[in-house]
């Protein structure tokens, strides 16, 4: 078969030639050799330009800075605090003085060994309480009438338990009274504002329900600390410290 090489023709094979016959890598090729670098990951900035004349300066965090980051997101489910902080009956005053103002929370469970529930201790109970700060939290926490949902309930009908019983703290206990969880009217309102966000954004056909609170299914152990060395977090002990 004959072909006319004619000078165009030649000139367009020639150009051709110019553009396509160098080597070429693709992405897999790139990846698969890397280039050596000494730099480690803890010198790497991880700022972000968000626009022209802003920028987002990302922290690097230590592995407990991450833990404990990590730790204020997961302890929040569907509108309820599944791993609520907590004391035993025979910590100090001291120990949960030291936990509300750590976790800026306004009142701690109290539970058994077996993380059945016994009393609540909140700032109204400690109003009462004599300067010394070494009496246990069994001597000021309300242990008689308390006001539980069982597992399930909703965060509509936990907010009319709050309401009803003019109380902030709404604990979650199984049939055998453990301790599952915590509802707060703070985090009922955070709900209920991300549920009008929402329906607000959804089309006219969707609905918004108000979430169940069910417990994760999961297994996993909360941290735990025993309150005579309140900084020092331990795992497995009886009189435990959930986190929250």
């Amino acid at each position: 078969m004959a072909v006319d090489l004619t000078p165009e023709t030649i000139e367009r094979l020639v150009e051709l030639d110019r553009k396509f016959a160098r080597e070429g890598l693709t992405f897999d090729d790139v990846l698969l050799v890397p280039a050596e670098s000494a730099v480690l990951p803890n010198e790497v900035s991880t700022a972000t330009r968000l626009t022209r004349k802003i920028s987002l300066e990302i922290p690097n965090l230590s592995i407990e800075d991450q833990v404990a980051e990590l730790d204020k997101v997961k302890r929040s489910e569907s509108g309820m605090i599944v791993e609520p902080v907590t004391l035993p009956p025979d910590a100090p005053v001291a120990a949960a003085l030291e936990l509300m103002a750590k976790y800026h929370i306004s009142g701690v469970p109290v539970t058994d060994a077996d993380g059945r529930l016994v009393g609540i201790l909140t700032n109204r109970d400690l109003r009462f309480r004599d300067e010394g700060v070494e009496q246990p939290v069994s001597a000021l926490m309300t242990g008689h009438d308390l006001v539980t949902a069982p597992i399930g309930t909703t965060l509509e009908e936990a907010r009319a338990i709050l309401h009803r019983h003019k109380i902030e703290k709404l604990p979650v206990v199984d049939a055998d009274g453990r301790l599952k969880g915590l509802i707060t009217v703070k985090d009922i309102r955070k709900q209920i504002e991300l549920s009008r966000g929402a329906f607000a954004s959804a089309p006219r056909s969707a609905s918004v329900r108000m979430p169940t609170i069910v417990p994760p299914r999961w297994p996993r152990q909360a941290p735990t600390c025993s309150w005579s060395t309140p900084r020092t977090a331990t795992r497995g002990t009886s009189s435990r410290w959930c986190g929250g």
